[in-house]
């Protein structure tokens, strides 16, 4: 499936939020959203589901998320189950919140490192980052062992490795040279 019709989807309810003032409440309930979605293997398999039909799936959005979320995440989840989309939900969140990033100023920058970092250690890394940047930025924690130690931390088309396995891979490159 194209990432056009991801984004598609996206921007139409990004324009709504918009519209409606409501981009931070929306952009929080599709986040919260998506994480039961990736996180509960029995709603995605229900979802998934094309034998059950499209009235019970919006019978069981109404009784468990309706209460909760925003009559337009609902109607828009409505409607992904009308098109077979429900399934793309992640992928579609994942372009809502590049718009959504791009409207309020955010960079997405992630920090990989060898071991998970503290609440401490992403405040202070999140901060050097912002201050250099001059911009709010959204960090994302990636955990890779195979650095065995220190950082790379990417942002655009940047990448910056301070890590161990960088360093050695330098020190190579500089010993058969």
């Amino acid at each position: 499936m194209s990432n056009t019709i991801f984004f598609r989807y996206a921007n139409s309810l990004f324009e709504l939020a918009k519209e409606a003032k409501k981009c931070d409440e929306i952009y929080n309930q599709l986040s919260v959203l998506c994480a039961i979605f990736e996180n509960n293997n029995d709603i995605r398999k229900f979802f998934a589901n094309f034998s059950i039909s499209k009235e019970e799936r919006f019978k069981l959005i109404e009784r468990d998320f309706g209460t909760d979320f925003d009559v337009y995440i609902i109607n828009f989840l409505k409607l992904l189950i009308n098109k077979y989309r429900i399934q793309f939900l992640p992928k579609i969140f994942k372009e809502f919140k590049t718009l959504y990033n791009e409207y309020r100023n955010i960079k997405e920058v992630t920090v990989i490192s060898a071991i998970k970092l503290t609440a401490d250690e992403k405040i202070r890394i999140a901060n050097i980052i912002q201050a250099k940047l001059n911009m709010a930025i959204d960090l994302v924690e990636v955990v890779n062992p195979a650095l065995i130690g220190g950082l790379i931390i990417k942002y655009d088309d940047k990448m910056l490795d301070a890590s161990l396995r960088g360093k050695f891979k330098n020190l190579k490159r500089k010993l058969t040279v």
